[in-house]
């Protein structure tokens, strides 16, 4: 996932046995398009990983984090702004699916943000349950179920990886109505078939 901060902290512990807060790590991290045409070669065996969100969860989320939290940027950036409340956000979604979808890698489809086809990822990560799935996946790596994963502290990892985060799982009640969820279900139809979401 682009800038999937939490991950990229977990990667950078297992490789240097340091967790790291973000401002330390920022810019550490070799990115797979920045790579030299070689050096992709010489990940021709191995397994790759992605990690996804629910749809319902990130359209929240991106809405809460650009109309919320930066509030006083949105008009400058987007040319208008929504009011933080179940209303808005059905306005923020009818302007997405009139347009404005790709405008912003927050709330774009997450198959539009994949550095490879999704097919080519060996392995789908679901952040609602990252810790279980993120030990599956490091033990079907050469880690194997060694002492440095088992040592993670994913708790103290979520909390230097999401310093902004929105909690959107736990507010989608206040914000979702049957319209609204109809609307995220059309706009991220891909999204929900390619990752196994379920439409609710």
């Amino acid at each position: 996932k682009n800038a999937n901060t939490t991950t990229m902290l977990l990667l950078e512990a297992l490789e240097t046995g340091r967790l790291r807060s973000i401002p330390e790590s920022k810019g550490q991290h070799l990115l797979f398009y920045k790579a030299w045409l070689t050096g992709r070669f010489s990940l021709a065996g191995a397994r790759y990983m992605v990690v996804v969100r629910s749809p319902l969860s990130r359209a929240l989320s991106s809405f809460l984090f650009k109309f919320d939290f930066f509030q006083s940027t949105a008009m400058r950036r987007y040319g208008r702004s929504f009011e933080v409340s179940p209303e808005g956000f059905r306005d923020f979604l009818l302007w997405l699916k009139d347009g404005a979808l790709s405008r912003d890698l927050h709330w774009d489809l997450q198959v539009h943000s994949l550095a490879l086809p999704v097919e080519v990822f060996t392995d789908i990560v679901h952040t609602e349950r990252y810790e279980a799935e993120m030990r599956a996946f490091l033990g079907r790596t050469r880690l194997g179920p060694s002492a440095a994963t088992a040592a993670i502290d994913f708790k103290e990892l979520r909390r230097l990886g999401t310093p902004h985060a929105t909690k959107s799982q736990d507010r989608r009640d206040d914000f979702f109505t049957p319209e609204t969820r109809r609307l995220v279900n059309e706009i991220y139809a891909k999204d929900f078939e390619a990752f196994g979401y379920t439409p609710e």
